[in-house]
């Protein structure tokens, strides 16, 4: 393919697409905690959320501990997917979280 001047510029990445469902359910089984993506994080039907999650931002560190603990049933989804990826359950990378009930 030639490139020109006239391309779209645009980047390639590599996305983890995860449907909610299947989010709450991996929480449970590996957990044993129940959680709900979407009335957690206020999102509505057939809509999709992106988060790019490392692992390393320990600000939130905190907030995993009081969720995996009991104190908070319904953190903001960047809370949980950073707590699964710094316990090691899920890799890092952008994740879309895709709604629809």
């Amino acid at each position: 393919m030639k490139i020109t001047s006239s391309m779209l510029k645009h980047t390639k990445e590599t996305i983890i697409s995860v449907d909610s469902d299947d989010l709450d359910s991996f929480i449970e089984e590996e957990l044993g905690i129940t959680y709900d993506f979407a009335r957690a994080n206020e999102r509505a039907n057939d809509s999709s959320h992106r988060f790019y999650v490392t692992g390393e931002d320990t600000c939130y560190d905190s907030d995993v501990n009081d969720w995996m603990s009991g104190k908070d049933s319904e953190p903001m989804g960047y809370t949980v997917l950073h707590g699964l990826v710094s316990k090691g359950l899920i890799p890092p990378g952008l994740y879309v979280i895709d709604v629809c009930w």
